[in-house]
């Protein structure tokens, strides 16, 4: 991005170490220029073998949906074997009816978003106090609940690194989980990959093949 390249730039001509989980950016422009050589510490499956991570069982739709294949809440009733972890929802409105919703049901919930307060508390109260945390983006990052299974994904994704943020909540290792469940309702991984895949990345940026460039379907007007 500008700021950030403006801010390196500035630097002079100091040595610059990136570190990220997804190396790659939404539009496909690559970090060639700013760094040199890219390193891949590990790759999922690296990390599955080692005991850091589990793999991920996905439950998805035939094919990549304009929407979702169910109510999210009837979704998590019907195949989440009762674990806790974190829906992921197109807005914030919604996020918070899914989680009165899910209280409703008898699944203890909570809405994590920008006007959330206690938030540290809330987050280190979910497989206690709380079954289920909804959210949109505020929960994609910086949050580490080891025992959280399941996630579910009530919402289109763009890009991968969006992806595997969401479904790398659930993927870190703990005592007595073998595995994670990712029910991604609106079948974006046919697109996307699954969220333990092996991944490559290059500086240069995303390389699409002819005509693959994935369009997104405005869920209001329908338009492409």
């Amino acid at each position: 991005a500008e700021e950030w390249d403006a801010f390196v730039t500035r630097l002079g001509d100091r040595n610059c170490l990136g570190l990220t989980a997804t190396p790659e950016r939404a539009d496909g422009v690559g970090l060639r220029g700013l760094f040199q050589d890219i390193t891949v510490a590990a790759h999922y499956s690296e990390l599955i073998r080692d005991g850091y991570i589990v793999p991920a069982r996905t439950l998805r739709p035939s094919k990549r949906l304009r929407g979702v294949a169910q109510d999210p809440v009837s979704a998590y009733l019907d195949k989440g074997e009762g674990r806790y972890g974190f829906t992921f929802c197109r807005t914030v409105e919604i996020a918070r009816d899914t989680a009165a919703k899910y209280t409703a049901f008898g699944v203890p919930a909570a809405c994590i978003d920008f006007e959330s307060d206690g938030r540290q508390e809330t987050i280190a109260g979910l497989g206690t106090r709380y079954q289920m945390l909804t959210s949109v983006y505020a929960l994609t990052e910086g949050v580490d609940v080891p025992g959280a299974s399941v996630c579910v994904l009530a919402r289109g994704v763009g890009h991968q690194s969006a992806l595997l943020q969401m479904g790398g909540r659930v993927l870190r290792s703990a005592p007595g989980k073998t595995d994670a469940l990712f029910i991604d309702l609106p079948g974006v991984t046919w697109d996307l990959g699954l969220p333990h895949e092996d991944r490559e990345y290059s500086l240069d940026g995303i390389t699409r093949k002819p005509g693959s460039l994935s369009l997104r379907v405005c869920q209001q007007c329908g338009y492409t």
